[in-house]
């Protein structure tokens, strides 16, 4: 009996060791793993350290640097076309163009009136065909024709140089030449200088002097020339000249030719120009009145 009571006293002992043993562990464990996450959130929850304020910085800046740099002097624009030559501020230039079409005309030169309306028909330009020998003998014509568009064979020579802060010097020369030889082959293409000028622009306008396109209806022929026949023919004139074609001179706009002559024009404003020229005396076709200067 006392035996079994020692061994149960043992037995008794050690199962009640093992189970502090087990407690204690078990309670360490669990503090450690409540200190953990507890240490995570306080370093997750760190308030990082400030950064310098961008804008503080600028202000600590020096005034001279953050002042912005002069404005430059607006320079010359380059001349149009390709350029060969830049020396002492001087710049060169040479532009041009080459262009054939072929134009179909037909039609009957005896009649004097119009079959649709009936309404008599004026001699023209273009109708003095019998000359040439290109129509049959009831008056019709059927004639083809190799020949420059509205605007004929150019080639041009443009230069500038900025003279000061605000003034710029410019100027153009251009020789004109048509393609076709007025059905003969004893005519030879004309050449001719259409355009010589010279130009001083600055902000109080523009002023040109020299040959140039004059003002009156100049600008239903720029109208005509940048949305219709830059590139094309148009009405032909005729076609027994040597002249480039028309274009819609004739349905509704006068030619105002090339012209020497002296031109000022206002700068712009939001679009809107004013501008104004004396001109070489100059008579009207078809006028006996006497020559007169034009503006």
């Amino acid at each position: 009996m006392r035996a079994r009571r020692g061994v149960r006293g043992i037995v008794s002992f050690t199962l009640l060791s093992l189970s502090l043993v087990c407690f204690l562990a078990g309670n360490a464990s669990a503090q450690d793993e409540e200190a953990k996450p507890a240490a995570g959130t306080e370093e997750e929850t760190a308030t990082p350290p400030p950064k310098p304020h961008k804008k503080a910085a600028a202000e600590e800046a020096p005034a001279e640097e953050a002042a912005p740099p002069p404005a430059e002097a607006k320079p010359a624009p380059p001349p149009s076309g390709i350029q060969v030559a830049n020396s002492n501020g001087w710049k060169l230039s040479v532009d041009g163009r080459i262009n054939a079409f072929f134009v179909y005309g037909f039609g009957n030169h005896n009649a004097s009136t119009a079959p649709e309306t009936g309404a008599n028909i004026t001699p023209g330009i273009g109708t003095g065909i019998t000359a040439d020998n290109q129509i049959d003998v009831n008056g019709n014509f059927k004639t083809p024709r190799i020949r420059s568009g509205f605007v004929p064979n150019i080639i041009g020579f443009n230069f500038s140089k900025q003279i000061s802060e605000n003034t710029v010097l410019s100027g153009r020369m251009a020789l004109w030449s048509d393609v076709h030889s007025n059905v003969s082959v004893y005519i030879n293409a004309q050449t001719y200088v259409q355009e010589g000028y010279l130009k001083l622009e600055g902000p109080w306008g523009s002023f040109t002097a020299g040959r140039q396109l004059a003002l009156f209806n100049r600008g239903a022929i720029e109208i005509d020339f940048n949305y219709g026949h830059n590139y094309g023919v148009g009405w032909p004139c005729n076609f027994n000249g040597v002249l480039p074609a028309c274009g819609q001179i004739g349905y509704g706009a006068l030619f105002p030719f090339f012209r020497a002559g002296l031109v000022y024009a206002t700068p712009s404003f939001g679009g809107f120009q004013l501008t104004a020229g004396a001109f070489d005396p100059a008579r009207i076709v078809g006028s006996n009145a006497p020559a007169r200067g034009s503006a």
